[in-house]
């Protein structure tokens, strides 16, 4: 699939979306939505209306997720669908504020190919393709930018943005919490009340993370491909209900501050055998990689393919506790880091038929280690790779490999 095509297309839908919804502003029709406090417009459905005719009529096999309409287009268990939020902030639109967007997300089953959030009333369009980047277009003449976020700033001078589902009520101790812990933690945390405004903001540079509690999916998910595009971590709770997306520093300090990932790794060690102290790693690059890239994970442990192979499906097992070294791993870090190279086996078995596997790590700079962020190797060997495999792991020590 041509996934440049599909993004022009995507921006161009939400552009035209956006215009439709700041010339309707002044006679936008208002109803109630569903049974709670949620309203919608003529201007939600119709717009909605208009893109999902676009990518049946180009895509026909594919299927749309819309917010207003729900399941449309092909069946739902198409290899892709797009997600659709055709007014996204209606509540601010109705209230006459200039904070609203259009959100178009692209998927091949649960992973984000191509996402696009448009700021309506100013005409900026956020987009990225996985892989490609993110990018900020602002008319149809100029070229795009490209967006990279930094790694961050400490929590007592950032401002996050914070951004919960209809569903979550007032009552929800959680969500009450977690936006206590925010206030307290952070310089400042912005209620939107629309994610198409709020990622505008976090890839710019103005926003340190974005932090979403129980979200509606078309709302979340471009966005994050848009994040982690421009260089943004992500950290998800194991119940799938927390996202932190933003710059890497910041979410390492609000995962600390919100217990994002700590909960199930509490639940999983013993009293007797507490974490060791984690030391400064937070340069590292495995933090960066999205987490569409995962080929297995654990809750205390993912794969991923090396960078730089120095084998057909060469793959590291790296712990998402950020520590220097296998040695400072927790025994469960280690049990889990270990099934997964079965795992990850299994797979390169199925994928690859190597003739055999080398499984280890380096430990220190005087082992060759240049990452300092723990992590074990699987490299598939095949027969002929090298002209005398004699020894094995013992090449790490040139010349002394043969006996």
């Amino acid at each position: 699939m041509d996934l440049r095509s599909a993004a022009e297309l995507a921006i161009t839908l939400a552009r035209e979306a956006g215009d439709f919804a700041v010339a309707e502003h002044d006679t936008a029709r208002i109803e109630a939505k569903g049974t709670g406090a949620d309203l919608v417009t003529h201007v939600d459905r119709e717009a909605e209306a208009r893109i999902v005719q676009a990518l049946r009529e180009r895509y026909p096999e594919h299927a749309i997720l819309g917010e207003e309409e729900g399941e449309q287009g092909a069946a739902a268990g198409a290899r892709h669908r797009w997600l659709i939020d055709p007014l996204d902030g209606t509540h601010n639109y109705v209230l006459g504020l200039d904070v609203y967007g259009v959100c178009i997300t692209l998927c091949e089953g649960d992973r984000p190919l191509v996402a696009v959030v448009h700021d309506s009333p100013r005409r900026r369009t956020f987009w990225a393709i996985a892989g490609a980047g993110a990018w900020l277009s602002q008319g149809e003449d100029e070229e795009p930018r490209r967006l990279v976020l930094g790694t961050g700033v400490p929590l007592d001078r950032t401002t996050v943005a914070f951004t919960q589902g209809y569903e979550v009520g007032h009552d929800d101790e959680r969500r009450n919490d977690l936006f206590t812990s925010l206030e307290r933690g952070t310089k400042r945390v912005l209620r939107s009340w629309a994610p198409s405004s709020d990622w505008g903001l976090l890839v710019t540079g103005q926003l340190g993370a974005m932090v979403a509690y129980r979200n509606e999916i078309w709302d979340l998910v471009g966005g994050t491909l848009l994040a982690e595009e421009a260089g943004g971590a992500v950290r998800t709770d194991p119940a799938g209900e927390l996202i932190v997306v933003g710059r890497p520093q910041t979410v390492e300090e609000l995962d600390a501050l919100l217990g994002v990932t700590r909960a199930a790794t509490e639940a999983r060690l013993s009293e007797d055998a507490p974490l060791p102290e984690q030391k400064d790693v937070a340069s590292s690059p495995f933090t960066r990689i999205p987490r569409r890239e995962r080929i297995a994970e654990s809750s205390l442990a993912f794969a991923v393919h090396d960078a730089h192979p120095v084998s057909p499906g060469h793959a590291l097992i790296i712990p998402v506790r950020q520590i220097p070294t296998w040695f400072d791993a927790s025994p469960e870090e280690m049990r889990e880091a270990l099934e997964l190279v079965d795992v990850v086996k299994a797979r390169l078995d199925a994928e690859h038929a190597p003739d055999g596997y080398n499984v280890g790590f380096n430990a220190g700079a005087s082992a060759g280690q240049t990452v300092f962020h723990a992590h074990l190797h699987v490299i598939p060997r095949y027969s002929g790779d090298v002209d005398d495999p004699t020894g094995g792991v013992r090449h790490a020590v040139i010349g002394k490999g043969f006996y």
